[in-house]
C-alpha cells in the first residue's frame, strides 16, 4: 500500500488541496507546450523574413541581375532548340513515298531497284509521284525510265527527266535539265549517254556511281547502275563497268531546279 502524504499534525491534506495542485501543474505543462511552439513559429518567421532580406538585396546588385538573365537566356534558346528538334523528328510524311530533300543519297535511292527486269518501253515513264518511291520502286524499267525515277526522287520531286535517251541529251545542251561533263570530272549521279554512232545514234543511258563492288562483289573504279537492254545476259537493274562498253558517248550532270 502506498503511504499516504501527511500534513502537520498527522492528518492527510484535504481533497481540494489536490486536485488545486493537479490542475495548476496541468496548466504549467499546457503553457510550456505552448510557449515552445509559438518559439518555433517564431523562428520560422524570422528565417524567412531573413531570406526575404538577402533575396531583395540580391535582386538589387547589378552582377547578380545579369548572371540571372544570362541563365535565363540559355534555358530559353535550350527549350527552343528541344522544340525545333522535336518537330523536325516528328514532321509529317507521305505514307512510305516522301521525296528525300537532296541529291546525297542518290546511289543508295538506284540500288534499292538492283535486279528489277528490264522491259523495253517500261512504264510508267513519268509522273513519278503517282508511284512508289524507294524502296518499293515500280515494277520494271528500261535504261531512261530508271534514271528519269533515280533522279526524281533523290531531287526531293523537283526533277523529273525526259524518258528517253535522245531527249535526255537534247535538254542537257539546252540547259534546261544539266549541264555536259567530262569524262574525267565524273561525280555520282551523272548519266552516260552512250551511242552507236552520233547524236542520231543514242540508244542508252547509265547511272554513273564510281568505284565500288558490282552487283557480283567484284570491286569496280567507273561503276554505274543501268537497266540494259534485254538482249544481254543479265536483263535487269545492275551494276558494270564503264570502260567495259566501247560505245561511250556523252556525260552530263543534272541541275535540280
Amino acid at each position: 500500500m502506498a503511504q499516504q502524504e501527511l500534513i502537520p499534525g498527522g492528518q492527510p491534506p484535504p481533497e481540494e488541496e489536490k486536485n488545486s495542485k493537479l490542475d495548476t501543474a496541468r496548466k504549467a505543462g499546457q503553457a510550456a507546450r505552448a510557449g515552445k511552439a509559438m518559439g518555433k513559429k517564431g523562428a520560422g518567421a524570422a528565417g524567412k523574413g531573413v531570406a526575404k532580406g538577402v533575396l531583395k538585396k540580391a535582386l538589387l546588385n547589378p552582377y547578380v541581375l545579369t548572371i540571372i538573365g544570362i541563365v535565363t537566356a540559355v534555358l530559353i534558346i535550350f527549350a527552343g532548340a528541344t522544340i525545333g528538334i522535336s518537330i523536325g523528328l516528328g514532321g509529317d510524311e507521305a505514307e512510305g513515298t516522301q521525296p528525300p530533300a537532296t541529291t546525297g543519297n542518290i546511289v543508295e535511292i538506284a540500288k534499292t531497284q538492283l535486279f528489277k527486269p528490264y522491259v523495253f518501253g517500261a512504264q510508267p515513264r513519268g509522273n513519278w509521284a503517282t508511284h512508289p518511291g524507294p524502296p518499293e520502286g515500280i515494277a520494271t524499267y528500261d535504261c531512261s525510265s530508271f534514271t528519269s525515277w533515280v533522279w526524281y526522287w533523290a531531287s526531293g520531286g523537283k526533277l523529273t527527266l525526259p524518258a528517253q535517251t535522245t531527249a535526255l541529251y537534247n535538254c542537257a545542251q539546252n540547259g534546261s535539265c544539266g549541264t555536259f561533263v567530262d569524262r574525267s570530272e565524273l561525280q555520282p549521279g551523272d548519266l552516260i549517254l552512250f551511242s552507236s554512232g552520233g547524236i542520231g545514234g543514242i540508244h542508252h543511258v547509265g547511272l554513273y556511281i564510281g568505284a565500288g563492288p558490282d552487283h557480283h562483289g567484284n570491286m569496280l573504279q567507273d561503276g554505274m547502275i543501268q537497266a540494259p537492254t534485254a538482249h544481254g545476259s543479265e536483263p535487269y537493274v545492275r551494276i558494270n563497268s564503264i570502260s567495259a562498253r566501247d560505245d561511250y558517248f556523252q556525260a552530263f550532270r543534272p541541275k535540280v531546279p
